[in-house]
């Protein structure tokens, strides 16, 4: 594993002698993945996206990480070497979203971007490329996460994609975020009240795509207020001027990562 790809993660690795397998699998991907977090703005993208380099650092496997969030960009406080474009507009995005796949795509390399909510990028790249044959053609796995919480309008952009199948990979996730869940909603209604039996849902899930119910982390904004990670959170670490976390914090941090790692079972070969 690179510490320079990984930073803060390196530490992470002593958290145990021997890491829990229900908080991290190590099964190592066949070939290089290329993740997409995609929905509305406030969904848990980037947590999710944060939860996956993490694990993947921690197995041993080595992943790129690229921001393209324009307007709340944070991965790089958390990583280093993240992949960012200089300019916010289009034209600049889209140069910097083919330039990093090319590179990617030639050392045969896993990569997650983290776009920010409605972001058009991978649309436009789809409309013109036909991005799903080409990168299945250059030997990456293509994987589309959907964001989505109990409400009908966070369905907009998986229709859009899922239309005449415009960006529509075999490995397609539908990924509820629990967090997103009003505290007046019953939580076992909350999705499916509200989205689970729409018929765009049904239509992905016939063709093939995986459902996930991504469980709720109470204790990110402590996380997030630090700056530190998961399996820093485990180590018991804290960054010079802030307390450091309780053992209650870090017990929910752990607990909320053996749920993860439960809740994507049956799909983490489809992680990087």
């Amino acid at each position: 594993m690179s510490t320079e790809a990984g930073g803060h993660i390196e530490m992470a690795k002593n958290v145990t002698e021997e890491p829990d397998h229900t908080i991290v699998a190590r099964s190592m991907p066949e070939k290089p993945r290329v993740v997409f977090p995609l929905g509305r703005g406030n969904r848990g993208k980037t947590l999710l996206t944060r939860w996956m380099i993490e694990r993947a650092f921690v197995a041993g496997r080595d992943v790129g990480i690229a921001d393209a969030d324009r307007t709340n960009s944070s991965l790089s406080s958390y990583f280093k070497n993240v992949l960012s474009p200089q300019s916010a507009d289009d034209a600049s995005v889209m140069e910097w979203f083919e330039d990093i796949l090319d590179k990617h795509i030639t050392d045969q390399r896993s990569l997650v971007i983290d776009f920010g909510g409605g972001d058009l990028t991978v649309k436009k790249a789809s409309l013109e490329l036909e991005l799903v044959d080409m990168l299945d053609r250059e030997g990456i796995d293509l994987v589309a996460a959907h964001l989505i919480g109990p409400d009908p309008d966070d369905l907009a952009y998986l229709a859009t994609v899922e239309e005449n199948e415009l960006f529509a990979p075999t490995r397609t996730l539908l990924i509820f975020n629990e967090y997103c869940i009003p505290k007046a909603m019953p939580r076992d209604e909350a999705f499916i009240r509200t989205v689970r039996n729409h018929k765009i849902i049904e239509k992905t899930l016939d063709r093939g795509a995986r459902l996930v119910i991504m469980p709720a982390l109470p204790v990110v904004h402590e996380l997030d207020r630090r700056r530190i990670g998961f399996f820093e959170a485990l180590a018991e670490k804290s960054k010079p001027g802030h307390t450091p976390l309780s053992r209650f914090t870090r017990q929910r941090v752990m607990l909320w990562l053996r749920d993860m790692e439960s809740a994507f079972a049956e799909v983490n070969h489809w992680l990087p």
